[in-house]
């Protein structure tokens, strides 16, 4: 992750980077689309040149933990209950 940092952020202290900066804005509002998206951030670590675990729920970070009723540890809100909100306008 240090050595995606380039010399101008570098300057600024800046220690490592984690996400390639993007413009593409897509609001997550169907079920398919969110789940398209939760399964590419949960199974990113498991794959390309980090490759960081084999399973997504075996990555201590990662909301899938939730999703395989582990809980992980951290405070998640459920997709289901993200459309919920969305459809009938609740929180």
């Amino acid at each position: 992750m240090k050595q995606t940092v380039g010399l101008k952020d570098r300057a600024r202290n800046k220690k490592h980077e984690i996400w390639e900066g993007t413009f593409d804005v897509k609001p997550c509002r169907t079920e398919k689309f969110i789940l398209q998206k939760l399964n590419y951030i949960h199974n990113n670590p498991c794959s390309g040149k980090w490759t960081l675990c084999e399973k997504a729920y075996n990555y201590p970070h990662s909301s899938a933990r939730f999703y395989n009723k582990d809980g992980g540890g951290y405070k998640v809100k459920d997709y289901l209950d993200v459309l919920a909100e969305l459809k009938y306008g609740i929180e």
